[in-house]
Parts: structure tokens; sequence; C-alpha cells
């Protein structure tokens, strides 16, 4: 498996491996930030009946497609997009869940194997840097480069 990517509107996300399917299969589920946000107390629902799940939280710290999209248009004019995002490990904590920060790939397949190792509410928070704002490879310092030309 592929560490995460960035690229998602906002680029935080869930993935939930949900056992509500095959016991030895889970399926797999992503959900923008914005619904942590607005529904956080997914958490506290997953908690409380003991779903069996793995969520992966990747966090750049900013709205990604918008910025990337402010970035084309109005090179360096940042409006609104950047985050202050809580410590997510210690929020899945707080829910008695087993979680991990990682800031590497090799940090977050570390973390991914361990968490498959065990049941239960489990969280890696995966921090990334904004540079890197989209999958294809895109970087805020080529789309204001390329605007300059």
């Amino acid at each position: 498996m592929d560490a995460p990517r960035p690229g998602a509107i906002p680029f935080t996300y869930w993935t939930v491996s949900d056992n509500h399917a095959e016991p030895t299969e889970g399926g797999v589920i992503e959900e923008a930030l914005l619904t942590i946000y607005v529904n956080g107390q997914e958490l506290a629902t997953a908690a409380q009946y003991g779903a069996n799940l793995i969520v992966v939280v990747v966090d750049n710290g900013a709205y990604g497609t918008i910025r990337m999209h402010q970035e084309r248009e109005y090179p360096g004019r940042v409006s609104a997009t950047t985050l202050v995002n809580p410590d997510f490990a210690m929020l899945g904590a707080a829910y008695g869940g087993w979680s991990a920060k990682v800031e590497t790939t090799a940090q977050f397949i570390a973390a991914l194997t361990e968490a498959k190792e065990r049941t239960g509410l489990r969280l890696i928070h995966v921090r990334t840097d904004l540079e890197r704002i989209a999958a294809s490879g895109a970087t805020i310092s080529a789309l204001r480069a390329r605007a300059k030309a």
C-alpha cells in the first residue's frame, strides 16, 4: 500500500476499515476533513459501538485543492485556506483508541503495520508538507513560477 498522497479537498481525510463487511476483509471509505470538523462525533460513535476501524488523517494544514487554485490564479495571495489543526493522534487516544503521528513514508508504513496488528479504534495522523500540493507532483513553488513566466 502506498503512503497517503496530497490532493484531497481538503487535504486531510479519513480512511475507515468497515467492520460490517466480511470479518476478514474491510471496506474503505474516504471522507474529507470538512466531515471531521462538521461531524467529528464519528470517532465518538465508533468508540461507543466498539467499531473495528483504522482512521488515517492526512494533514497538510490547509484546504489543499482550494489553495492550489489560489496559487494558480493569484500566486502568493493566500486567503482563508490555512488551518490550525488539532493533534489528531491525541484525539484518537482521547476516545480510547491506539494512535500514532507520522511524517515520513517509513513511519507511515510502520504505523500502518502496527495498526493492522491491533483491533478497535486505530488512528494514524500523517503530517505532510503543503509545498507538494497535489498527487500529480504540483508544488506551490512551481505554480508561482509558472504564473510569473
